[in-house]
């Protein structure tokens, strides 16, 4: 089978799972726009020293980050999904964590994290609709399968 030459986004869906152990995951959330990241990243630590042979910097990397998710919601009050995600923004601390599933539009790939939602900014423009712009902090190692 050859590869294709690119993966249409569109039907590519976050989801937001339960607090059970391992955490089931509903129905995706609705009206999402454009999602950005994973924004994954890597401390670099520069091991340079005076046993250098030749006059060039040496590096290692150390830590991952998982970086953040961020989305454009087109914002729904009453949607009982987005009324969740609320709820995940609105509680601190170890419980404001959740597992996420982020399933890619070839129907094979799926990244797991887990998250808090540290950024949730609603925008009410006349001439437009209702949005929030919500940013998802990722903790923890991303589950690439």
């Amino acid at each position: 089978m050859s590869t294709p030459i690119a993966l249409p986004a569109i039907n590519t869906y976050l989801y937001l799972g339960s607090t059970a152990s391992p955490p089931a995951y509903g129905a995706p959330i609705a009206n999402v726009g454009d999602y950005t990241g994973p924004g994954m990243s890597k401390a670099v630590v520069d091991v340079t020293s005076h046993s250098n042979t030749v006059p060039w910097r040496e590096k290692i990397t150390t830590l991952i980050d998982g970086g953040d998710v961020t989305l454009p919601l087109y914002f729904i009050p009453s949607d009982t999904g987005h009324q969740a995600l609320l709820a995940v923004f609105a509680t601190n601390g170890f419980s404001g964590i959740r597992w996420f599933q982020l399933a890619f539009s070839d129907g094979e790939t799926d990244w797991h994290f887990q998250a808090s939602i540290s950024k949730w900014s609603t925008k009410e423009p006349v001439a437009g609709v209702v949005t929030a712009d919500v940013t998802f902090t990722i903790t923890g190692q991303v589950l690439f399968t």
